[in-house]
């Protein structure tokens, strides 16, 4: 029992829900920081709200819409992470339905690591396949487009707090039974800001205290093409990682500001993860 609870213990300061790296655990933003080699993560969001559905018919009455995204995730080497995502959704019909899913690699190729601080950097790269008809000018490649995100993340720890910058290009392609329309851009750029603050426990002592992590991150896109389109929105959350290997996030999408059709200018965020090592 003695030698189990120790392997806990050294489990739980690889992982990120340790007081120095709990609040690096962004809610919509990937951090530059790796899933422990030969770690497994397993995730399950639900991003809801209600408000009309978006069909060929142009909608109808006032309804609970839900996109559920699956995730499995695992740490390839100390340097490389991949995840695969499916996504479920009743936007566009009565019933849920497989929209499609994408695959997520991360490499970090910078890590400088000093007593409760560190700089990291990584690259990445997001391939989506999605199976539905195209309706809107936001570009969104988890549930409504096809296509390819590379760029580049960079994550500041600093005691208590993390900040993280992230900066991709996308390129939007063909859903599968549906060509792009001229409307939608073919390429835009997409940013996020996000910083996070572990505000309990106030001192560490065991890896079954629950860590509570509040969070806000803004995430910007801009379509490049004549049909030009911007949007801007803020995301506060709260996270609550539970015996160091489970995790709970809730938060809110707040649209800022937009000049651009989308299939939803707010809603809710619940996930549940799992983390085996």
């Amino acid at each position: 029992m003695y030698l189990h609870n120790k392997l806990l213990l050294v489990c739980a300061c690889l992982f990120w829900a340790c007081p120095t790296h709990a609040q690096e655990l962004f809610i919509i933003s990937e951090p530059a920081s790796n899933l422990p080699a030969k770690a497994i993560s397993m995730r399950l969001t639900n991003k809801f709200m209600q408000g009309k559905r978006h069909d060929v018919n142009g909608g109808g009455d006032s309804v609970w819409m839900h996109r559920i995204v699956p995730e499995l995730a695992f740490g390839v080497s100390k340097n490389v992470n991949v995840r695969i995502s499916g996504f479920l959704a009743n936007y566009y019909q009565p019933k849920i339905q497989l929209e499609g899913f994408n695959v997520y690699v991360k490499y970090r190729f910078l890590s400088r690591d000093d007593i409760h601080q560190h700089f990291r950097m990584a690259a990445f790269s997001r391939v989506s396949v999605i199976n539905h008809q195209i309706h809107f000018r936001e570009i969104n490649l988890e549930g409504d487009n096809s296509g390819i995100n590379n760029g580049i993340v960079a994550t500041q720890l600093l005691h208590k707090l993390a900040l993280s910058a992230t900066f991709g290009h996308v390129y939007t392609m063909n859903n599968i039974n549906d060509t792009r329309p001229e409307f939608v851009a073919a390429h835009s750029l997409n940013y996020l800001f996000s910083a996070g603050y572990l505000l309990l426990p106030f001192k560490y002592k065991n890896y079954n205290q629950t860590n509570v992590n509040i969070y806000v991150e803004f995430h910007g896109r801009k379509g490049l093409s004549e049909f030009e389109s911007n949007i801007y929105d803020i995301f506060p959350a709260v996270q609550f990682i539970l015996k160091s290997y489970m995790r709970i996030d809730m938060g809110y999408r707040y649209q800022i500001k937009s000049n651009a059709a989308r299939n939803a200018y707010s809603g809710y965020l619940l996930r549940f993860e799992y983390n085996m090592f």
